[in-house]
């Protein structure tokens, strides 16, 4: 059934079946207007969604320009593989001087100091208004001393 045969079931008068009919097309207007507008802002979000993602994938998983090339990488220890042992031994104790590792085992840890006795102290004690338990009613027990 179309809108106009459903209106004229109602057996309203004619112009009352007109003024039915024109509320009932500008609502149905409205409502799909409404509904256009609302697909077409979910539609540019979700085309700014994808292009973010699209641009977070390239960031994570596009070819660095810094790709680790083993060839390259071996090719930088060949000098250092053809010095002999003496020769490593000697730079290395030029470069770190033995005591250097016995002075770390020296320090002793860093403890705070005692505050000094003329400082005044005060002690508060935060007693409870019951020594019962709210809830089943046993005797409290003190904790920390």
């Amino acid at each position: 059934m179309n809108l106009n045969e459903e209106i004229s079931v109602l057996g309203l008068s004619p112009d009352m079946q007109g003024q039915v009919h024109s509320l009932l097309d500008r609502l149905i207007r409205g409502a799909t207007e409404s509904y256009q507008r609302d697909l077409g802002s979910k539609d540019a979000h979700i085309q700014r969604l994808t292009a973010e993602l699209m641009r977070l994938k390239r960031l994570k998983f596009a070819q660095s320009r810094e790709a680790f090339h083993a060839a390259g990488q071996l090719d930088l220890f060949d000098e250092a593989l053809g010095m002999d042992q003496g020769e490593i031994e000697a730079t290395i104790e030029a470069v770190v001087p033995e005591t250097a590792g016995e002075d770390l085992q020296k320090r002793k840890p860093v403890r705070r100091k005692t505050l000094p006795p003329e400082l005044p102290r005060e002690e508060y004690r935060h007693e409870p208004e019951s020594c019962q338990c709210g809830q089943c009613g046993k005797g409290m027990v003190q904790i920390g001393k």
